[in-house]
């Protein structure tokens, strides 16, 4: 499941970057394709007090869009076309586990299956997302190439 290129671009993300700002931490879920943690904090829960919709739809698209990078003759970039989220119960308790399984690759699409629990709360089902992505293979020199560099910067080119 998670390789080492994609343990390194999460290491290589800024204190800024969402990633680190919303705590995500690579999981290993046997099955899946990709899995990330999320701690449910103060900053992210609305009047509810559960994790704010929005927040969800984007573990949503970050787990899916990571899972690309994780598969074999995995894709260099990939950018979100479609995403639609189903809602099932709000996340209070935390942290929130996100496991994505890529459902169809093709040569310039992918689509991704991924599912939400709140590990805490007996591992109640959050949310699933259902994920279409343009997705491409670039040449191992190309510095828009994200795995390549293993960093999520910006490219010199982009």
């Amino acid at each position: 499941m998670a390789d080492q290129t994609n343990q390194r671009l999460y290491e290589s993300a800024p204190d800024d970057h969402l990633i680190a700002a919303l705590g995500f931490t690579p999981r290993e879920v046997e099955g899946c394709d990709w899995a990330i943690e999320m701690p449910i904090t103060d900053r992210i829960i609305n009047a509810n007090g559960v994790v704010q919709g929005g927040v969800i739809a984007t573990m949503i698209d970050v787990v899916g869009g990571m899972a690309l990078f994780a598969v074999d003759d995995p894709y260099d970039q990939s950018a979100t076309m479609d995403m639609h989220v189903t809602y099932h119960a709000g996340a209070r308790v935390g942290p929130v586990l996100g496991t994505a399984y890529v459902l169809r690759r093709g040569g310039s699409s992918a689509s991704v299956r991924v599912e939400l629990y709140d590990e805490g709360a007996a591992n109640v089902h959050v949310a699933t997302g259902m994920l279409t992505f343009a997705a491409r293979r670039l040449p191992a020199d190309d510095q828009r190439n994200v795995r390549q560099r293993g960093s999520f910067a910006p490219s010199p080119d982009a």
